[in-house]
């Protein structure tokens, strides 16, 4: 599915380059495939090895609590 997703996005970029439309030019794509690959290793979909859930604390996140969403947000 995030192969299918890049691919896509990826033909839209190169068809708008072709154009010289500029619209994706002010535009950073960063693709993050899994935010929590403990928590899944270990059988938890939503919360981390910590018992924190990623989604519930994405607004504020700690650097020591939560570091992996503190640097992707940074």
């Amino acid at each position: 599915m995030v192969e299918r997703i890049i691919t896509q996005l990826l033909d839209i970029l190169v068809k708008e380059s072709e154009s010289s439309n500029g619209f994706y030019d002010n535009y950073i794509f960063k693709i993050i495939p899994m935010v929590n690959p403990d928590g899944v290793i270990h059988g938890n979909s939503r919360a981390e090895l910590t018992g924190i859930d990623p989604n519930r604390v994405w607004k504020r996140p700690s650097k020591d609590t939560t570091p992996n969403i503190y640097y992707i947000k940074k």
